[in-house]
């Protein structure tokens, strides 16, 4: 019966350090064109979601957005 539980024991660590072991490194060039594209430059909003987007996902009318340049406090 020891013998049986040191097995599993070992059986169950085993297949936890291999379950850990990842080879699965992500490419540089798996991202969208998109995402490369715009790569160190600023994101605007716009760039995310389009009006007709938003307005799809809200389920109602979406006014058009204004865009105000502001000082960024606390920095």
């Amino acid at each position: 019966m020891k013998n049986r539980t040191i097995f599993i024991g070992a059986l169950c660590f085993t297949l936890t350090l291999n379950a850990c072991k990842s080879n699965d490194k992500p490419k540089e060039n798996d991202a969208p064109a998109q995402a490369r594209s715009i790569k160190g430059k600023v994101l605007e909003p716009e760039m995310l979601i389009n009006q007709n987007e938003a307005a799809e996902l809200l389920g109602e009318a979406v006014e058009k957005g204004e865009k105000k340049e502001t000082k960024t406090v606390g920095q």
